[in-house]
C-alpha cells in the first residue's frame, strides 16, 4: 500500500490548518455538532508559515534508536481529550530520524518511547500523565528545530 499524499503539500509545503469555525465557534480539536447553530458555515483558515520538528531518537550510548515513537503534543493541551486531538504520533527510522508532517508555529512537548501508543483512554492517560518529562520546543514560522530524545518507558513505570 502506498502512501498518503497531502494534495497541497507540494503546492504550499508548509500549509497548515490554522483553525476551522462552525457557527462563530472552534472545532480544530473538538467536535463539530451540525445544526446547532444559526450560521451552519464551516470556515476552514489555512496558514502558510508553519515548520518542522526532527526529532532524533538516541540510546544511552547516544547510538540511534529504530521504531522509537514519537509523541509531539502543543503544550497548550489542557485535557487528555485535547491531548488526543491534537496528538501527533510518528516512528523512528533506522537512523533514529523521525520529522514531524507540517506543525503550526508554538511551542510543542515532545516525548520518545519504545512502548506502543494507540488512541486507547488508557495510552492517552498515560501520555498525559508523562508531560513532565517532555522535552518542550517552540516551532518558528518557517523552520524546523531539533531535539534529541532519550525514549523513556513512561507506560511501564
Amino acid at each position: 500500500m502506498g502512501q498518503v499524499v497531502n494534495p497541497l503539500e507540494k503546492a504550499l509545503p508548509a500549509a497548515y490548518i490554522k483553525d476551522a469555525t462552525y457557527g462563530g465557534s472552534s472545532v480544530l480539536h473538538g467536535a463539530l455538532r451540525i445544526g446547532t447553530s444559526g450560521d451552519e458555515r464551516l470556515r476552514v483558515t489555512l496558514g502558510s508559515d508553519g515548520g518542522f520538528i526532527q526529532a532524533n531518537a538516541l540510546d544511552q550510548d547516544g547510538k540511534p534508536v529504530n521504531g522509537a515513537q514519537i509523541l509531539i503534543v502543543p503544550a497548550g493541551a489542557d485535557s487528555e481529550a485535547a491531548l488526543a486531538g491534537a496528538l501527533v504520533r510518528g516512528e523512528t527510522g533506522p537512523d533514529g530520524a523521525y520529522r514531524s508532517p507540517v506543525l503550526a508555529p508554538g511551542k510543542y512537548q515532545v516525548l520518545a518511547t519504545r512502548d506502543l501508543v494507540d488512541d486507547t483512554p488508557e495510552s492517552i492517560g498515560r501520555i498525559w500523565r508523562s508531560q513532565s518529562s517532555a522535552a518542550t520546543v517552540e516551532v518558528a514560522p518557517n523552520a524546523t528545530v531539533g531535539q534529541a530524545l532519550s525514549p523513556a518507558n513512561f507506560f511501564h513505570r
